[in-house]
């Protein structure tokens, strides 16, 4: 078989792959057509020149493993199968979602997010983050490329576990890598930390909340070296000088999601969230959304972060 040309093969004894939608570094991402007539499905394989790197193998085979773990949580695609074929690549079936990445919304004219709009959206994501971390899993490439607005139903989908790591196992062949898209990694990430965890991914999600507000990241610069500069070192920059038109409580927000050290940084996905959505409070009560979870909490200060 030519690599990438799976059009016609029949995986799991019931998907027919139709047409090829997706190409990563590693793998192929293809259509297929369910032939019983339930739910097609996104059938993701292993690349021919990438199953001989044992790196590329363990991060799609941990992919699937993380999903199997993280299966019926709210913003985790579902996995139908799991498998690797006689000449040694894996293969995955996965739920076939119908939308559009976030990155792909904020591109749309420069286009920012109103409060109301991240309020209603990220809630099952961080219920699937703090799922994740609560099993020992930190994501490692938050961002909004591996956000993905569905249609039908309406919600939002976390993707892409390949970065994924299990903070009580270490993988040698990832030793002193940078993993990630550098606007969003954490700054001890940069700096090369072993003993990452769940605040890694608090500070990537963080990112990403700065971004659907302000239009841009915390820190852009198009040079690695100086990102890995200013990412662990530089004063971070007020979330309302790009948006004075939001709540005074947001910079107080960013401040400890953004900490460059870790410590100070809110201890857990879901008192970042919360503070989050306590700081935005009054702009949403202004646009009539009703809370569907309660009462926010306060903001927490830099003393309260959630231990």
């Amino acid at each position: 078989m030519i690599d990438g040309n799976w059009v016609g093969k029949v995986v799991l004894g019931k998907y027919e792959i139709v047409d090829r939608i997706a190409e990563g570094n590693q793998s192929y991402v293809y259509w297929a057509k369910n032939l019983e007539g339930g739910s097609d499905a996104a059938v993701k394989i292993m690349k021919q020149d990438a199953k001989g790197d044992p790196l590329a193998r363990d991060r799609m085979n941990r992919e699937g493993s993380v999903l199997e773990m993280l299966s019926g949580s709210p913003a985790c695609p579902r996995l139908y199968g799991r498998y690797w074929t006689d000449d040694g690549l894996l293969v995955l079936v996965l739920e076939l979602l119908d939308g559009m990445d976030l990155q792909a919304m904020l591109d749309r004219d420069s286009r920012v997010l109103d409060p109301s709009e991240i309020v209603g959206l990220f809630p099952p994501v961080i219920a699937t983050l703090s799922e994740a971390h609560r099993a020992g899993i930190i994501h490692r490439d938050i961002k909004p490329g591996n956000l993905f607005r569905t249609w039908d139903p309406p919600g939002l989908k976390l993707l892409d576990f390949g970065f994924a790591r299990f903070t009580h196992l270490r993988s040698p062949g990832e030793a002193g890598r940078v993993s990630g898209s550098p606007k969003y990694i954490a700054p001890e990430a940069w700096l090369g930390k072993e003993d990452l965890d769940a605040r890694a991914d608090v500070y990537s999600m963080a990112v990403v909340l700065f971004r659907c507000l302000a239009g841009r990241c915390p820190f852009e610069h198009e040079s690695l070296v100086q990102m890995l500069k200013v990412v662990p070192t530089a004063p971070r920059p007020a979330l309302l000088s790009y948006r004075p038109d939001l709540p005074p409580a947001l910079d107080d927000w960013a401040t400890i999601a953004l900490a460059a050290d870790r410590d100070e940084r809110f201890d857990n996905i879901q008192a970042m969230w919360d503070a989050f959505v306590r700081a935005v409070r009054p702009v949403v009560d202004r646009s009539g959304i009703e809370w569907t979870n309660g009462e926010p909490p306060d903001v927490p200060s830099s003393s309260d972060r959630g231990a």
